[in-house]
């Protein structure tokens, strides 16, 4: 027999009883709440009255030492200045000993080291013990004079007298004032306060920030550093809050009131035993307790009686109940006075009728329903779903279920959906499930798992219902193992034929002779060529879209091949839909039925093969022209990068002989024609390493009308006498955005060209203007803007060129001279300049009638300012010129070159610098640290054998981070350009003016 549950009568006692209990003891509760709480204010409000008045003296106590040493500061900034440490400790003596505070007065400066101090008992000795010692390590003394306010140290032990002790320190002009005084005093403020008027217990305690205690109502307790730190109210006031809380210290409850002290951080607490503050409360509650325990028995003995009045018609008809569980329907009337009992009784008497006839039309329901399941062609699964949408235990299956999975009815009983249901289908159970449920059914395709270990496919059409006051699941299932076999077998046929027509890129067709016409084309024939299966009705057709070089050779092949019977192949282009070309390989075999011929063949497009050999041809022919460059452009660099050195000797030298030449002296002009044609040659070197790639472009804002002018000066040494030059350039063009060399090398490429047109002489026109290039100007090439130009024109009256010439004279290596009289580069690197600069060239020529080469360069969006730019630095370079530069300097110079070496030490030694002259980096590196830091200066070559400029310049760093240094070469890589930089180095390039060197020097020791 199962556990009796609780009777209504017990529920009724229990409920009676807690209707008298629970009232009763929520005014008991609250009685004694709110009365404890009331005290509980109290006590707060009065430890917190005593706290902030205990705050106030220690206020007031701490304003005194303070006030005083502002005092003292203002008389001690005024003698400060007259007055020698010596008195000022006299001076500091007498402010000790005009008051019984402080036991010692220091006065600092701004570095925290101790000028004067006044002792309470002053010694000389004393005195210079204390006189320099670094204070500097106390936080509190540099916060001040850094922010200029006054500040106070963490309490500690006087070592004189072993009583707690503190520091306040005062700000000065020129550093600050600090004094040491006892704060035993403290104990004044706690002693005895609170014995009377406060309450018993109470304690008054003034505690620092790291926890110790200063003073105590309880002497002992001074000095110690417990854990009071562990209490809330302290951590409370130690954040700089007032605060009353409640606490536990050594096992008992305490209520504590604290409130911050400024300036040195501390606090003051008062507390006191929970159980002394609550006394009154505990007394209050024996009260209430007693009359709250004679209430609660009264109350009990009512609900007992009153329960059992009600509850005893209940029990009557609850045994009525169990006789029709057991299958008795005829229910006496059950007495109660009450109406409600009554009723209840009745309802009972026709339930159990109603019951009774429910039991029979069940029992003939269920003989109908089985004899359903049995009978039908597909298999019927009933199962319950459990509380978390979860299928239960199978509690009906048919006949043909079993059958089709091999188990008995009465195993099924024990089995669950999952248990039938293949893996891969189990994750969606409860998907689907939820799907019933909110749609009433669902219908999805299932494996089954038979007995056997088999997957079975069912189509399952399941619908949701309530059985036995259960919600359950009616599922049929019909088997389509047939129907899955098929549709497999229709997909592999479909896949194999697909992949044996459409696989591929190429075009599968078939073509009757006899009829001339396609019986088959494959779909790819849209892909790849655009024309779809249907436009293949003939060999016409075929033969219309072969490109028209191959039609007549392709349409003789297939018919002469066909004609002998034989199986054939070959290539033709055809055009596209869209008008592309492509390239097929058509391979044909020849079918003869009877009188009948067919033909079957598969077109396929080798276009990308094609493209690939056409690629790798031009690609070969772009890598061997590329290699010639590449050939031209290191002996270019080599040359040049040598050639420097020796211009370099040439303009530095010529340069000293001008500076001592008289101004008048005959010889003076031809030493000016040596500079200048050595100059030029160093325009011409920078354009040697432009054209080789050794050396960058460096595009700038710049004067285009002078350097016309200085290209013209160069033509005039190369151009030959019978060929006149003629110029119209005007001084005021505007200003280009570019690089100055390179704009000279496309003047004097296009000028070389026009010299070799002229063979017999003629006349070269050089003019440039300023023009305009509006939106739409047919002429402008895509890529270029709209807006100002300036157009350079290089005229010639030679031998022209006719239109096939023309269009390929900017191609490379394209060239109309003799082998070995022309590189056909000229004009590419023109039209290459021209292009990076933003602008373009035009040439208008014709046989017999001269050429005509324009080039069009955008203007700078900046050229009036440039100009003005340009006139200040100019007039910046004469203030220069006549300063007169530092000549105190020690310099170490280091050049493998010796020309070059003697050079530089000869201009460096005329304008007064000592120069120590090695030739190499090691060299250099081991002179300077045997000189120890006595060079001002450190010039270094870059190209060096060994080791060279960069690591020269990084060991010198090593040694000496301040080091100055200055690095020389004629072509500097971008990397190690960007290294010398990021060193702090300046750079100089060869070949260098005496100006621009020394230059550099004054800049470098300035």
């Amino acid at each position: 027999m199962g556990s009796r549950g609780k009777t209504l009568r017990e529920a009724l006692f229990t409920r009676f009883t807690l209707i008298a209990v629970v009232p009763v003891f929520a005014v008991f509760a609250l009685s004694f709440h709110f009365t404890k709480r009331q005290i509980l204010l109290d006590v707060e409000t009065k430890n917190g009255m005593l706290s902030k008045a205990v705050a106030g003296q220690v206020n007031v106590f701490l304003r005194e030492p303070m006030s005083l040493l502002a005092h003292y500061r203002k008389a001690t900034e005024r003698d400060l200045g007259g007055t020698t440490p010596l008195r000022m400790d006299g001076v500091l003596d007498e402010h000790v000993s005009d008051t019984d505070l402080f036991e010692a007065i220091y006065l600092l400066d701004k570095t925290g080291r101790v000028i004067s101090v006044g002792l309470r008992n002053p010694s000389k000795e004393f005195h210079e013990e204390q006189r320099g010692i670094d204070l500097s390590g106390n936080e509190f003394l540099m916060e001040a004079m850094r922010t200029g306010k006054p500040t106070w140290s963490d309490s500690y032990l006087s070592l004189s007298g072993g009583k707690p002790s503190l520091t306040a320190c005062v700000p000065m002009r020129s550093g600050a004032i600090a004094g040491n005084f006892n704060i035993d005093l403290l104990q004044e403020f706690t002693k005895g306060t609170g014995k009377e008027g406060v309450g018993r217990g109470v304690t008054i305690a003034v505690i620092d920030s790291s926890g110790t205690v200063l003073s105590h109502t309880d002497r002992s307790f001074t000095g110690r550093s417990v854990n009071f730190r562990n209490i809330p109210p302290v951590l409370d006031g130690l954040a700089g809050r007032e605060s009353t809380r409640e606490y536990v210290l050594n096992g008992e409850k305490h209520i504590g009131s604290v409130t911050p002290i400024s300036g040195p951080r501390w606090i003051v607490l008062v507390s006191q035993p929970l159980s002394l503050a609550t006394a009154a409360a505990r007394y209050l509650l024996m009260i209430l307790a007693g009359g709250a325990v004679l209430c609660i028995g009264t109350a009990v003995w009512f609900a007992g009686i009153q329960a059992k009045k009600i509850s005893g018609p209940f029990s009557a008809l609850s045994d009525q109940m169990g006789k029709v569980a057991g299958g008795t329907y005829d229910i006496p009337a059950v007495k109660s006075p009450y109406v409600e009992v009554q009723r209840l009784a009745e309802s009972f008497r026709e339930t159990a009728s109603a019951v009774r006839d429910r039991e029979i039309r069940l029992s003939e329901n269920i003989e109908r329903y089985q004899l359903l399941l049995d009978n039908a062609n597909d298999a019927i699964f009933v199962f319950h779903v459990d509380d978390g949408g979860m299928p239960g235990r199978f509690v009906e299956v048919n006949d043909v279920a079993c059958r089709t999975l091999g188990y008995a009815r009465q195993e099924f009983f024990r089995l669950e959906v999952a248990d039938i249901t293949a893996e891969k289908d189990r994750p969606g159970i409860p998907l689907r499930l939820e799907k019933a449920r909110e749609g009433g059914g669902y219908l999805v395709e299932v494996s089954a798992l038979a007995r056997d270990g088999r997957e079975i496919p069912f189509e399952v059409h399941a619908h949701m219902f309530e059985l036995d006051g259960k919600l359950s699941v009616l599922s049929v299932a019909r088997n389509v193992t047939e129907r899955k076999e098929a549709e497999k077998a229709l997909r592999e046929s479909e896949f194999r034929y697909r992949q044996l027509t459409e696989s591929t890129y190429a075009i599968p067709w078939e073509y009757d002779v006899a009829a001339d016409r396609f019986t088959y084309m494959g779909p790819q024939a849209e892909k790849i060529l655009g024309y779809p299966p249907a436009a293949w009705t003939d060999l016409a057709f075929w033969a219309s879209v072969i490109h028209p070089e191959d039609r007549d050779r392709s349409i003789e092949i297939c018919r002469s091949r066909t004609a002998a019977g034989e199986n054939h192949e070959f290539q033709y282009r055809m055009h596209g839909a869209s008008g592309e070309i492509h390239w097929i390989h058509d391979v044909v075999t020849v079918l003869r039925e009877g009188e009948r011929t067919k033909l079957v063949g598969i077109m396929t497009d080798i276009t990308a093969l094609k493209r690939a050999e056409m690629e790798k041809l031009e690609l070969e022919e772009r890598l061997r022209q590329s290699l010639k460059v590449e050939a031209i452009g290191r002996l270019a660099g080599g040359i040049a990068h040598d050639f420097n050195n020796l211009l370099q000797v040439i303009t530095g030298f010529a340069s000293l002989i001008l500076q001592e030449l008289p101004r008048h002296a005959a010889l003076r002009a031809k030493v000016v024609q040596i500079e200048e044609a050595a100059t030029r040659a160093t325009e011409l070197v920078g354009r040697l390493l432009t054209y080789s790639r050794k050396d960058r472009a460096e595009k700038r804002v710049f004067n285009l009308s002078r350097e016309l002018e200085n290209a013209v000066k160069l033509l005039e040494f190369t151009i030959f006498k019978m060929i006149e030059i003629r110029t119209r350039i005007p001084r005021d063009l505007p200003w280009i955005d570019g690089d100055p060399v390179q704009i000279g090398q496309v003047v004097l490429n296009l000028c070389t060209n026009a010299r070799d047109a002229m063979p017999e002489g003629g006349t070269l026109t050089i003019d440039a203007e300023e023009v305009s290039s509006a939106p739409g100007d047919a002429l402008r090439p895509d890529g270029c803007l709209p807006g100002r130009y300036v157009r350079i024109r290089v005229t010639d009256t030679g031998v022209g060129m006719d239109d096939a010439t023309r269009e390929k004279i900017f191609d490379p290596f394209f060239t109309t001279k003799d082998i070995g009289k022309g590189t056909g580069l000229g004009l590419s690197i023109v039209y290459g300049i021209v292009r990076n600069h933003g602008g373009w060239v035009t040439c208008e020529s014709s046989p017999a009638k001269g050429s005509v080469f324009g080039i069009y360069l955008p203007v700078a969006e900046n050229d009036a300012d440039a100009r003005a730019r340009e006139e200040i630095e100019a007039k910046a370079e004469e203030t220069r010129g006549a300063a007169s530069p530092r000549t105190d300097g020690r310099i170490l110079l280091a050049d493998d070159e010796p020309a070059v070496r003697n050079l530089a030490a000869s201009i460096l030694t005329q304008y007064g610098y000592s120069v120590v002259a090695v030739c190499s980096g090691e060299e250099a590196l081991e002179t300077y640290e045997l000189g120890n830091g006595s060079y001002d200066l450190v010039i270094l070559d870059l190209g060096m054998p060994g080791m060279g400029g960069v690591k020269c310049l990084e060991a010198i760093r090593k040694r000496d981070p301040g080091a100055r240094v200055i690095v020389v070469s004629g072509f500097i890589p971008d990397d190690q350009a960007e290294t010398i930089r990021k060193d702090g180095a300046l750079i100089v390039r060869k070949p260098f003016s005496v100006a621009q060197f020394v230059e550099k020097v004054r800049n470098a020791l300035a």
